[in-house]
């Protein structure tokens, strides 16, 4: 099996613009008696690695809504009181409607990893879809700043 990182990611936490908790600094208290909305990809699961870092300093959270799509989980952010932990390159996309914060633990960054079998790794085809897929991951902080000034950075991209 072959593979290469993608991209490594650290965890943010997010809640709706106007939360009730305020905008202040989360601390590991207040972390652990709000609501939390977790994705599951298997479905139904209420625990994940925040609940798992959170065991190893003998705390837990409140998982009320477990859900298996990202997709949703901005929107179920930005209509609930829940918090939300997720890699960071993820959430920023959303911070019209969320607000991003520092979580209150120590978690180990989100890498996201591509495999391949082998056999494929000359094959021309699956070369180019590689590239593509590596160069759609990479991190693209040059990306900040207007539409307009992105354009006139990378045309070729936009």
């Amino acid at each position: 099996m072959m593979g290469r990182t993608l991209f490594d990611d650290a965890f943010v936490t997010a809640q709706r613009r106007g939360h009730p908790r305020g905008k202040g600094p989360l601390d590991l208290d207040t972390f652990c008696q709000l609501e939390h909305l977790l994705i599951s990809s298997v479905g139904g699961n209420f625990s994940g690695v925040i609940d798992s870092s959170l065991a190893n300093l003998g705390r837990s959270r409140r998982v009320a809504v477990s859900i298996q799509s990202y997709a949703l989980a901005p929107v179920v952010l930005a209509q609930s009181d829940f918090l939300c932990t997720l890699p960071r390159r993820f959430l920023q996309k959303f911070t019209d409607a969320l607000e991003l914060f520092q979580p209150p633990l120590t978690l180990q960054n989100f890498q996201l990893n591509a495999f391949w079998h082998e056999r494929m790794n000359n094959d021309p085809a699956h070369v180019w879809l590689r590239e593509q897929v590596f160069e759609v991951a990479r991190p693209r902080s040059y990306l900040k700043g207007s539409a307009d000034e992105c354009r006139r950075r990378i045309p070729d991209l936009v």
